[in-house]
């Protein structure tokens, strides 16, 4: 990944970071009497498309509720290690298909994404579902690739998501859930959605008992 790529990047996280703070003062304000926890996790994720695997980080914050249901808020990002993706042929201006020039080029990338997941929390085992919106970005690497120039194919799609969580203890959660998303913009790749398997272990700050079940 070149220089301009890592500012682009470098710019990207710090405007997410901006706008997870405004969230978490914005969900304090409304909600500062309920006293939201804060949960920290790591994940590793599988996708059908390539680059296919990946790590990452997740941020969630959740709203306690005395009732079954629990409102939750998550941003994201996952880093994906190098592969080969499929490309989509090109047409010249003959109207003849060709086999796209970057076709066999490695790439680097990485998604972010934030959402709102709605779980159903009446034991230990509770399943979820939630929607958002998802940054893919890759890196295309090219044999000779000049560094003032970016090989760049990014896409901004909205997703759905739906699994299940599990509470370890009164702080650990491991979850597992499949991700969808539509993508809205992807020119050099043939990719039109994307379908991934995340697993991640999380800690919450505070006793991770929200609804009236887990009070003894």
């Amino acid at each position: 990944m070149n220089l301009r790529s890592l500012n682009l990047m470098n710019f990207m996280l710090k405007q997410s970071f901006k706008y997870l703070l405004l969230t978490l003062i914005l969900i304090y304000i409304q909600f500062g009497t309920v006293y939201a926890q804060l949960e920290i996790g790591t994940h590793l994720q599988l996708k059908n498309i390539k680059p296919a695997f990946g790590y990452g980080l997740n941020l969630e914050l959740g709203i306690p509720t005395d009732s079954d249901w629990r409102l939750a808020f998550r941003g994201y990002m996952s880093i994906f290690s190098e592969a080969v993706p499929e490309y989509a042929p090109v047409t010249d201006y003959l109207g003849q298909v060709l086999v796209n020039t970057k076709t066999g080029f490695p790439t680097k990338g990485f998604d972010r994404g934030i959402g709102i997941r709605i779980y159903y929390q009446t034991s230990e085992f509770q399943p979820y579902f939630g929607f958002g919106a998802t940054y893919m970005f890759n890196d295309i690497i090219g044999p000779g690739e000049d560094a003032n120039i970016d090989y760049l194919e990014r896409s901004l799609n909205y997703d759905f998501t739906g699994g299940f969580s599990y509470l370890l203890g009164d702080n650990l959660t491991l979850y597992l859930e499949c991700h969808y998303a539509n993508i809205t913009r992807m020119t050099e790749f043939t990719y039109t959605s994307s379908l991934g398997v995340n697993v991640g272990l999380t800690f919450r700050f505070g006793r991770n008992k929200f609804a009236e079940y887990y009070e003894y």
